[in-house]
Order: C-alpha cells, then structure tokens, then sequence
C-alpha cells in the first residue's frame, strides 16, 4: 500500500492517513467524556458567569465604533 496521501478538498484518500484522523477522533471522544458530572457542571456554570461580561465588552465596543464613526465621519 502507497503511504502517500492525496487531499482533494480536505479529504485523505490513503488507508493509513484515514486510521490517523480516526484515532485521533477516538482520543478526543474518550476525552470529551471522561468529564465527570461535577466538572461538565462547572463548565457551565462558568460559561453562564461570563455572558454578562460578554455582553458588557460587545457593548463597549459598539460604543467605540459609534465613537470612531461620528469623529472620523464615515
């Protein structure tokens, strides 16, 4: 078997190329959920916290934009 690997729009066309990228998608799903309860509610009680202060930052930078906007008159 060839081990060169021919792309065509992203896609590995070689057997051992093909056996990488499933590999590496076995390890990230183990991964992904090896997340006990207790962490996976962590994560989102953090991503929960931060939405107002996301929401703050894209205020602020809809104020500068407005800001640059008016002085530069564009």
């Amino acid at each position: 078997m060839s081990r060169k690997i021919h792309r065509k729009h992203g896609q590995v066309k070689d057997a051992a190329g093909i056996e990488s990228i499933l590999e590496l998608h076995v390890q990230w799903n183990t991964k992904a959920t090896s997340l006990c309860a207790k962490e996976f509610q962590n994560l989102l009680d953090e991503h929960e916290a931060s939405g107002p202060s996301r929401k703050q930052a894209w205020e602020n930078l809809q104020e500068l934009r407005w800001a640059l906007k008016e002085t530069t008159g564009i």
